[in-house]
């Protein structure tokens, strides 16, 4: 028999089972969980969720019946919803066994692909949920929820940049370096603006 503080006395032949579920550190985030868009476009994973949690279990080693280790499960909520992030939109083992410790916490990260599963979405009060499971028969779970994240998964609208390329690129190759007057510091020169094209072309917007 086994009490709440997972202290064990004497034993018990019946079939109902105890369990602590697993814990997500109150210190980190919002209640254990943080979400965000990942905006800089140095990176591999521009647009994609960033979803981090901070779990422990605290009586992992003696009870559960995957010592050490969780799996997590990730929902986000939209128009009143909850709905399952799909495994194929997340990173190939953001839902893998996960190692835990029965005091400290600790923090995992997860990359979801959001425009795959929901195109065409723009929110200001979107939320993560994330679900950690020890895989034993009864109190087995512990739910944490992040706070509303400005979610954006529409296609830029691009005719106010093709506009603006096609304006001031030759007004800063021509116009500024053929008039000393009107050269100022922040001016681009071409390289820049052919990196600034590139950029947009490798997301789909046509210059």
């Amino acid at each position: 028999i086994r009490d709440a503080y997972s202290n064990s006395g004497g034993s018990d032949s019946n079939s109902v089972g105890y369990n602590s579920p697993p814990e997500f550190n109150p210190s980190f985030g919002t209640s254990g969980v943080t979400s965000t868009q990942i905006t800089e476009a140095s990176s591999s994973d521009w647009g994609r969720v960033q979803i981090q949690y901070s779990v422990r279990d605290p009586d992992t080693v003696s009870v559960s019946s995957t010592p050490n280790q969780i799996r997590p499960a990730f929902e986000y909520y939209l128009n009143g919803l909850w709905t399952a992030v799909a495994t194929t939109s997340l990173g190939a083992t953001d839902t893998s066994l996960k190692g835990v410790d029965v005091s400290t916490y600790t923090t995992y990260s997860a990359t979801w692909n959001a425009t795959s599963q929901i195109p065409n979405i723009y929110s200001t009060s979107f939320q993560i949920r994330v679900t950690a499971n020890d895989n034993e028969s009864v109190s087995n779970t512990a739910v944490a929820t992040s706070t509303d994240l400005i979610i954006d998964t529409k296609p830029p609208t691009v005719a106010a940049l093709k506009a603006s390329a096609i304006i001031w690129w030759p007004q800063d190759k021509f116009v500024w370096k053929s008039h000393p007057d009107l050269v100022h510091a922040r001016a681009l020169t071409v390289d820049q603006w052919k990196r600034v094209v590139a950029y947009g072309e490798a997301r789909y917007i046509q210059m």
